[in-house]
């Protein structure tokens, strides 16, 4: 019977013990979790509690957006341009070469647009238009034309054959310096008198029509 006793009384003991052992890990268990649901809360509160940029305050503030600084826009070949600027005469070269399809270096100042650089009226046109895109300056071939002819009358120009009288050859040498009357072989007729017309001719008429578009 002792034995016995001694076993029930020992498996008595073994049972509170693992009894206290129990009451103590739930003991444990519950302080944990009290923690975690302190620390939950707190975070939540902060959470809750604190002031966030949401993206309704994006839209009452937004980023504004990127403008184009006219500073640092390039700037086009007529605003570099000058009424009295050399860079004319490149402007002309490379409309020539570019129309004609020949080298810049052969559009010399001196070389006839529908003589020595054997352009045609239609070429013609070609360079004008090439030279306004670059410039933004316009001229037609009656501007030419125009200089060419002073506004005399086409009798008070020439004869009834068509030939340039002295009075016309008078105006030529006025408006195209590097005409000599002296130096023609043979009469000169209305129709030869686009022929004259240089290349730096044209850069004078240019660097006039810009001079006076500044002015403007």
């Amino acid at each position: 019977m002792l034995t016995v006793s001694a076993a029930i009384t020992a498996l008595a003991l073994g049972l509170g013990l693992v009894l206290v052992r129990g009451l103590v890990l739930v003991l444990v268990l519950s302080c944990c979790l009290f923690s975690l649901s302190l620390s939950l809360s707190l975070s939540l509160s902060v959470f809750l509690f604190l002031p966030l940029p949401f993206p309704s305050a994006w839209c009452r503030h937004p980023v504004p957006a990127p403008r184009n600084d006219p500073s640092e826009r390039q700037p086009t070949v007529s605003e570099t341009l000058t009424p009295t600027s050399s860079d004319y005469f490149s402007a002309v070269q490379a409309a020539i070469a570019d129309a004609l399809g020949i080298d810049e270096s052969e559009a010399v100042a001196e070389a006839t647009l529908l003589g020595q650089l054997g352009a045609e009226s239609i070429d013609l046109l070609d360079i004008l238009f090439r030279i306004e895109r670059a410039t933004k300056v316009k001229i037609t071939v009656a501007d030419i034309a125009a200089l060419l002819q002073g506004g005399i009358p086409d009798e008070e120009f020439g004869d009834e054959n068509e030939v340039v009288n002295d009075t016309g050859l008078t105006h030529l040498e006025k408006v195209l310096p590097q005409f000599d009357r002296s130096r023609l072989t043979e009469p000169l007729t209305a129709e030869g008198v686009l022929g004259l017309f240089t290349v730096q001719n044209l850069t004078d008429l240019l660097t006039e029509r810009a001079a006076a578009q500044h002015a403007a």
